[in-house]
């Protein structure tokens, strides 16, 4: 490990860590936003959903950075009672963040043909969209439900919602089923995308993000200890039974999860730049080679990967 990582971690001036992390990290994010994926051209479908996986991990690490700084509640006389920080949300979005990556690089940049990518990226839109057209079709048909709201008078838009659901379900179905990719799969696999709308193969969150070079045991405990905000588990109560003040308990995971966050803006970047054939225009770009001189060793080494970081990604640029 690197040695002025270990006197990182061994300081524990968590503020002054997390100054560094956030310095220039809305910047990157901005640069991201507003330039990289508008340079995306292509109207090709696993464009259009490679950049709305993109987008949305940006928009949780804005709402991330907002929720690192605390909310202030104020009287009505605009007087600030107290700001609280809201560890669960962190620990909600960071969740949120890690499984919008790894299906990014599980439909995206795992398969190495176009075919397995579109294969991939038709049987996730084929299963999720059963999936939410089933409760759908289980709500519209709640009679009492639909006589205490007013979903009655919402039917049109209803129908509407539920005829592009059915359109993407039907354009996906008949990919898969000419697929040569499906066709070689056992019929138990079959089934599962098929019948039971399992587009990840029965695998886990964790197996999926061990094949997209996380760490197996760091991800293993980092995601249980996320999935009990997320489920309100007794580790999410024990969290609020916390001192909620700005403590050093609150700024070391800040700090951690900003840390975890950059990891995947840089994989982010790299990645759908490869998917979009952006590599020259990011090498062009000033704020991206301030970005590679500035991540902290954390990164570079891969205390989160089991592939040394992006040390050996990063020669290329």
């Amino acid at each position: 490990m690197n040695n002025e990582f270990k006197r990182d971690i061994g300081s524990r001036d968590y503020n002054q860590l997390i100054d560094k992390l956030l310095n220039g990290f809305n910047k990157y994010l901005n640069f991201c936003y507003f330039q990289l994926i508008r340079e995306t051209s292509s109207s090709e479908k696993i464009c259009n959903y490679a950049k709305s996986m993109f987008v949305k991990f940006l928009n949780h690490s804005y709402s991330l950075l907002n929720l690192v700084n605390g909310t202030n509640i104020f009287k009505e006389s605009k007087e600030l009672v107290k700001t609280i920080y809201d560890k669960d949300s962190i620990f909600v979005i960071t969740r949120a963040i890690l499984e919008n990556y790894i299906t990014f690089f599980t439909i995206f940049i795992s398969p190495k043909t176009i075919e397995d990518k579109y294969f991939k990226l038709n049987s996730f839109i084929y299963c999720e969209n059963n999936y939410l057209f089933k409760h759908h079709l289980n709500l519209m048909n709640d009679n009492e439900f639909i006589n205490l709201t007013s979903a009655n008078s919402q039917k049109k838009t209803n129908d509407n919602i539920l005829k592009l659901i059915e359109t993407e379900i039907s354009s996906s179905y008949n990919f898969i089923l000419e697929c040569k990719l499906f066709k070689n799969l056992s019929d138990s696999e079959k089934k599962m995308i098929i019948k039971e709308f399992n587009w990840k193969n029965n695998k886990s969150w964790i197996d999926l993000a061990t094949v997209a070079s996380f760490r197996k045991s760091y991800f293993n405990y980092t995601y249980h200890v996320l999935s009990s905000s997320s489920h309100s588990g007794v580790l999410s109560t024990k969290i609020n039974n916390l001192n909620n003040e700005l403590d050093n308990q609150y700024r070391e995971l800040s700090y951690n999860t900003i840390l975890m966050t950059l990891y995947i803006l840089m994989k982010f970047i790299l990645e759908y730049s490869e998917l979009n054939d952006l590599k020259e225009y990011l090498k062009s770009q000033k704020i991206f080679s301030e970005l590679i001189n500035n991540l902290p060793h954390a990164i570079t080494i891969g205390i989160f990967t089991n592939n040394h970081g992006l040390i050996n990604y990063l020669k290329n640029y």
